[in-house]
């Protein structure tokens, strides 16, 4: 499939999002469903203001939505399809390993 510009210009915006390891794992703490930000705090292991920080950003990208509850705000994924790119990754890092250790095997016994 060919894309274009614009198109182009979308994917690179979320894939940047999505590069950074804090934005990955509130994003799996979601995957479960909605999640409050102490939850999302004990689960990622962050603090608050970075993950704060975090939050806004995927929210803005559309990632995730959110809704106050009295005091409390609520996240969770704006659409579970997004890990279909982690899935696709998983994939092909699994496909370069099985790679790699097969050039690695004839590499041994050369």
């Amino acid at each position: 499939m060919k894309y274009n510009d614009v198109t182009l210009t979308k994917i690179s915006e979320i894939l940047k999002v999505m590069s950074e390891p804090m934005r990955l794992k509130i994003l799996q703490s979601l995957h479960e469903g909605e999640r409050s930000v102490t939850d999302i705090l004990k689960e990622t292991g962050g603090h608050q203001a970075n993950v704060s920080k975090h939050l806004g950003i995927l929210r803005r990208m559309g990632l995730v939505a959110c809704r106050k509850d009295g005091l409390n705000v609520y996240y969770c994924l704006s659409d579970d399809s997004i890990f279909l790119i982690c899935d696709g990754i998983c994939d092909y890092l699994k496909r370069k390993i099985i790679k790699d250790q097969e050039l690695l095997s004839s590499l041994e016994s050369s």
